[in-house]
């Protein structure tokens, strides 16, 4: 079944990775991808791999406090509300880890830091990256998308039915909604970073990963 995604940037980007002349996505493809990195705070970025992340992963761009905004297997929290806080604002709803969690949790940073890391460089080789820029400014093709802040479209990430891991690096300018995590049942990492949500709707599919990082606002 041919697939058509919302955001034209993400559709060229994946036709041109999988290598799809004919620039028609179908479902199968759409399954091959296990990896998805987007970033937003230094120009906008995707990466795409085949491949599925190691057991644990600490990625090489995860900076200091890493350490303080993931923790591993949330499946061993009852309820959702014993590991994340959410703060109802005017408009909009923010996410974070509650320190108990934070502290309770087994440190591997310590004891397995170095095989984590190792690993996780090696899975890195495998990344592909994309930008939609011609040297310093976005492509044409793109501008409008870009200044109505609808270059990215949550709504796509429903049909990434095998994904393993997602990475949103401070995607509050179009992420704002988790509800497509119902879609992912083989979500395994998930990383969020600059969370500002419409809805708490997918919140508790929170509850089914191997990691998790949020990352204060």
């Amino acid at each position: 079944m041919e697939i058509k995604l919302k955001s034209k940037w993400l559709q060229k980007c994946l036709c041109k990775f999988l290598n799809k002349k004919d620039n028609i996505l179908k479902e199968e493809d759409l399954k091959k991808i296990k990896y998805i990195r987007i970033g937003t705070s230094n120009g906008y970025e995707l990466q795409l791999s085949l491949q599925a992340p190691p057991q644990k992963f600490i990625p090489s761009d995860c900076g200091d406090e890493y350490e303080c905004c993931c923790i591993y297997n949330t499946k061993r929290f009852n309820f959702i509300d014993e590991f994340i806080e959410s703060e109802k604002w005017e408009d909009s709803y923010s996410l974070e880890l509650k320190d108990k969690a934070l502290e309770n949790q087994v440190d591997i940073w310590d004891v397995e830091f170095e095989k984590i890391s190792m690993e996780s460089s090696k899975f890195e080789e495998s990344l592909a990256s994309f930008e939609p820029y011609d040297g310093c400014y976005i492509k044409e093709e793109y501008e409008e998308d870009a200044e109505n802040e609808t270059l990215l479209n949550t709504d796509d990430f429903k049909c990434f039915t095998e994904l393993e891991a997602l990475r949103f690096m401070d995607c509050c300018i179009e992420i704002h909604k988790i509800d497509f995590l119902k879609n992912l049942d083989k979500l395994r990492i998930l990383e969020l970073g600059g969370v500002s949500l419409e809805s708490l709707d997918g919140l508790e599919e929170l509850k089914n990963l191997e990691e998790l990082c949020i990352w204060r606002n």
